[in-house]
């Protein structure tokens, strides 16, 4: 027991019957607030103002309230729920979001655990899907071919941000991890060449890839040879 917690136990101690009356009541009253917000999913938002942040003042009067420990669970259980249905939905970065919150609201329990596994089961089905496709017309690029460093982008592809562009983008990626090659991204856009960015970033795991955007009217990524 930490020395805060304990001075406040036993100040607690130390009160009136009446006061004592009135915290009990000011404990029912915040847990009765908070159950509200979870029905109304303020789960941890707005800030100070949520289910969250209600149930953890409860618990530091009263360590051991059954009622805010289960709300707790609740508000996980209702963020594991958001998560796998961002899962289903293939929206992975969404889903881990959502893990981080229910980790945070009841700690690592067997539920998170399980549904952390699932998550990098389809992170990785999602990565081993992944194929890189090229402009029509045009050959296929070898992306593990060293001597190829021009990838052209297909603009529709690019402009709906698809899975097939997905894909291509992951698979330079993954080349950029082990080459440690310099990326010169060209885009249509600032916001475009930060999302392709982010793709190569994505895929090359444990490296940060290095490069520059710039503006073009033909988006492409060019690879040159690593900074010293």
């Amino acid at each position: 027991m930490t020395l805060s917690r304990l001075c406040l136990l036993l100040s607690l101690c130390l009160l009136p019957l009446s006061a004592m009356a009135s915290l009990e009541a000011a404990i029912l009253q915040m847990l009765d607030d908070a159950d509200q917000d979870v029905e109304a999913n303020r789960l941890m938002t707005p800030a100070h103002d949520n289910a969250f942040d209600r149930y953890r003042a409860v618990l530091l009067l009263d360590n051991d309230n059954q009622r805010a420990q289960l709300g707790l669970s609740a508000i996980a259980k209702r963020y594991l729920a958001i998560a796998d249905a961002h899962m289903g939905r293939g929206q992975l970065s969404a889903a881990r979001r959502m893990l981080a919150n229910a980790v945070k609201a009841n700690g690592n329990t067997a539920e998170t655990a399980q549904f952390e596994q699932a998550l990098q089961q389809a992170i990785s089905a999602a990565r081993t899907r992944a194929k890189p496709l090229s402009l029509p017309a045009e050959p296929v690029a070898n992306i593990d071919d060293l001597n190829t460093t021009t990838f052209a982008l297909n603009k529709a592809d690019l402009s709906q941000r698809n899975q097939s562009m997905v894909g291509q983008l992951a698979a330079i990626g993954q080349r950029v991890q082990g080459s440690r090659e310099y990326v010169l991204i060209y885009a249509r856009s600032d916001a475009e060449g930060r999302w392709i960015y982010q793709q190569l970033r994505n895929a090359s795991t444990g490296y940060r890839v290095r490069g520059n955007i710039k503006r073009s009217k033909h988006p492409r990524v060019i690879l040159e040879a690593p900074l010293n």
